[in-house]
């Protein structure tokens, strides 16, 4: 059995007016075993399409700069990396990501440029079945929790790569309690 665990990071403003539709920047995944062995690792930058411009905003929460989107493939081409890479893995027990937002703006993306979805086996959300492990009735986000479990949080928040680290580290010290 094997998990994928990944995060993405979007374009992003520091007000919701007026709406706009989130791109991928970035995404990262993790492969592991049953056992919590790492398996593979895929991380890449993503053009923007839509909004070529990082925000302000967006520079500084995530601490991505334009010259590292400028250059990236666009999504249509990440979709194909990503898709081979994942194809690469059988007996895929889940998808595994902090939140449902992740999910939902994978598949967003994949529809706007009508691509096959890349989430083909269970998704878990991480953050609602922690919560419900451990009987939270308040809602903290990956810092704390990888805080709480008395693990030290690896790198910038707001990374791709870093986040879906932190989150296999938080994933292997449940391994055997997630609901997949």
């Amino acid at each position: 059995m094997k998990y994928i665990l990944f995060d993405l990071e979007t374009t992003c403003w520091d007000t919701d007016y007026p709406p706009r539709q989130r791109e991928i920047i970035e995404i990262a995944a993790i492969v592991i075993d049953e056992f919590g062995n790492e398996e593979g690792r895929f991380e890449t930058f993503v053009r923007p399409e839509i909004h070529p411009h990082l925000s302000p905003y967006c520079i500084r929460l995530t601490q991505i700069e334009p010259e590292d989107v400028v250059g990236a493939p666009t999504f249509s081409k990440v979709h194909s990396q990503f898709s081979n890479w994942v194809d690469q893995f059988h007996d895929l027990q889940a998808f595994v990501a902090w939140g449902e937002q992740d999910e939902k703006i994978l598949d967003e993306a994949c529809s706007y440029h009508g691509l096959e979805q890349i989430i083909d086996a269970p998704y878990l959300d991480a953050k609602q079945a922690y919560h419900r492990i451990n009987q939270l009735d308040y809602r903290i986000g990956l810092v704390k929790a990888v805080k709480r479990e008395g693990l030290r949080f690896e790198g910038e928040p707001h990374r791709a790569m870093t986040d879906t680290y932190n989150l296999m580290c938080l994933f292997r010290k449940y391994l055997g309690e997630w609901p997949v």
